[in-house]
């Protein structure tokens, strides 16, 4: 009814992006925006990008989650504006990938790697999330990075 009313889709996931993409950013937030644009250059390229969109990261649903993100994509990429270096890997990343496991889908992937951005309040624009993009594509990813 909401969305009828607003014209807006209100889900707790929504994949944006080429149906085939190899290549995803995951990311809540303002940031989503500049994703979006560095992922329409990229693919107007012929390239073959997306984002997903976290509208509502709790309570956190594995399954609804998984099943956002295309079968195509091989590399992934989770940014969080959150900084903790005596985990494992920022919240947003460690619920990605449990969301992944439980799924049984971490497998599909040949890369998985963890960053933040915005720390600090530093800007983040379209340039940044193309260079994520290429980030995952490297023979040897930067892990654990901040933009």
């Amino acid at each position: 009814a909401i969305g009828k009313a607003t014209g807006r889709e209100y889900v707790p996931y929504k994949y944006h992006g080429a149906a085939d993409a190899t290549d995803l950013i995951v990311i809540m937030g303002s940031a989503v925006e500049a994703c979006r644009e560095a992922m329409t250059v990229l693919n107007a390229k012929g390239e073959k990008t997306g984002v997903l969109a976290i509208h509502m990261y709790r309570p956190f649903s594995p399954a609804l989650f998984a099943a956002a993100i295309p079968k195509t994509v091989t590399r992934l990429t989770i940014l969080d504006r959150d900084k903790d270096p005596a985990a494992a890997g920022e919240g947003l990343m460690q619920d990605v990938i449990a969301a992944l496991v439980r799924a049984k889908r971490v497998r599909q992937f040949d890369v998985i790697v963890g960053g933040r951005y915005g720390l600090s309040s530093c800007d983040f624009h379209s340039g940044h999330a193309a260079a994520v993009y290429m980030n995952a594509r490297e023979n040897t990813p930067m892990e654990s990075f901040s933009v």
